[in-house]
């Protein structure tokens, strides 16, 4: 299952959106619960396009095709996609972010 443009942009703005957040606070508040709800559903849908991981390649973005364009494991961002994962098991004590983020750490 290959997630959509519209979904890769949704979890790039979300990312943004919190780092912008905690970088300049604001009279407005984010709702960061919300905000990670979102990125568990993009993390999952990125994860569930690569079932099988490969030591050398990690998901990136979607291709203008609707194809995964994923990334060398040597590429100096390859950690944040398994990061947000740990992220992700660390805030909602859930063990399928830990399985998952023990998959991409170390394909």
């Amino acid at each position: 299952m290959l997630y959509s443009t519209r979904s890769l942009h949704t979890l790039i703005s979300s990312v943004l959106l919190l780092s912008v957040g905690f970088a300049f606070p604001s009279s407005s508040k984010i709702d960061v619960n919300k905000q990670l709800i979102v990125a568990q559903e993009q993390l999952l849908l990125a994860d569930q396009a690569r079932p099988n991981p490969t030591p050398t390649r990690i998901p990136h973005s979607l291709k203008p095709d609707g194809s995964l364009n994923d990334r060398e494991t040597s590429w100096w961002c390859s950690g944040f996609f398994s990061g947000n994962l740990w992220y992700l098991y660390e805030y909602t004590k859930d063990p399928k972010w830990k399985t998952m983020a023990e998959k991409w750490t170390n394909p």
